[in-house]
């Protein structure tokens, strides 16, 4: 695994805005409603919002048009299991989502973008993390998530090397490089389950 590489400037704005809805409504997880827009505006097109649909996937409830554009296609309303070709990774968040129910954190994932070729796809490859932090759903439990990628500063452009497919709906393919979990003021829970 490559080193854990600092947040940037968007997983930045979305940690204070999350830590601020967290102290202004006096809550341990706010719910989406609850971040200031204003203050991620910057953030909003690569933003994702998840919501847990069954103990095992989640589905893509909001995906900003930055992020769209990076994988080449529309991510909203899609099912993270349909979305990323690592499957592993894809059933291992909701099982964190839950853990986050108990304790809430927050996780970054640094991973590499592998762009499908495609005729008309504007995808590319590309190296970055994601920030994944919980939020209250409507029903007062911790079932969904904000999401921030960015991609790295003066992260190498590469090109396509997948190959032709003939599917612009095709799935991420990312590779994983690193972990590293974010406590949330309730101290990690026992991830070696994970």
């Amino acid at each position: 695994m490559e080193e854990v590489k600092k947040p940037g400037k968007l997983q930045s704005l979305l940690l204070t805005a999350w830590f601020d809805a967290q102290k202004k409504y006096d809550c341990d997880v706010p719910t989406k409603n609850q971040i200031e827009l204003r203050s991620i505006a910057q953030a909003m097109p690569f933003i994702q919002i998840l919501e847990v649909v069954a103990e095992d996937d989640l589905v893509i409830r909001m995906a900003g048009s930055g992020l769209e554009q990076r994988v080449g296609h529309s991510l909203t309303g899609r099912n993270l299991s349909d979305s990323l070709e690592d499957k592993q990774l894809a059933s291992m968040v909701p099982l964190m989502i839950a853990g986050m129910a108990k304790t809430p954190f927050g996780f970054r994932r640094g991973f590499r973008n592998l762009a499908r070729e495609t005729e008309n796809s504007r995808a590319s490859t590309y190296d970055g993390a994601t920030l994944l932090l919980p939020l209250t759903g409507l029903d007062g439990q911790i079932n969904m998530a904000i999401t921030v990628d960015e991609a790295d500063k003066g992260s190498r452009q590469l090109a396509n090397t997948i190959g032709k497919n003939p599917c612009a709906e095709s799935t991420r393919l990312q590779d994983t490089l690193w972990f590293d979990f974010i406590d949330l003021g309730h101290g990690l829970p026992d991830l070696s389950a994970l």
